[in-house]
């Protein structure tokens, strides 16, 4: 029995070195991608006529009582309209999120002209208004 228990010990530690050999060096770090990664995949959004513009960082907002819900509504208001979806992502920037959305938000101002924000925020403003 004991022969049998050393026999089965030895084979499970040649079995396990064996395998730690195939990959002798382990990567424990996240990888959060890349400039030219976040780049791709803002063409290739785009190009699927996906339009993502993200806003990064601490964000405080100060609302009038009047303008309650406004920011929700202009955000459904753009996505209707344009496909154009707005999100804050909070903050963590990496190369890869600063890249997408520079270039996003590129494109999207090529796309739609570069007073599309402005314009659309007008827009709904009005519509928000006569709904009260």
């Amino acid at each position: 029995m004991k022969l049998i228990f050393i026999i089965t010990l030895s084979l499970i530690s040649i079995i396990g070195n064996s395998q730690e050999n195939q990959n002798p060096v382990q990567n424990d770090s996240i990888y959060l991608g890349n400039c030219k990664g976040g780049e791709h995949s803002a063409r290739t959004d785009f190009e699927k006529g996906i339009y993502n513009s993200y806003s990064y960082g601490l964000q405080i907002k100060i609302t009038k009582k009047s303008e309650i819900g406004f920011d929700e509504f202009y955000e459904d208001y753009l996505k209707r309209k344009y496909s154009i979806n707005l999100e804050h992502r909070g903050c963590v920037i990496t190369d890869y999120s600063t890249c997408y959305s520079n270039l996003m938000d590129r494109l999207i101002l090529e796309k739609f002209g570069s007073d599309i924000f402005r314009k659309t925020r007008l827009e709904a403003k009005k519509i928000f208004n006569k709904r009260k």
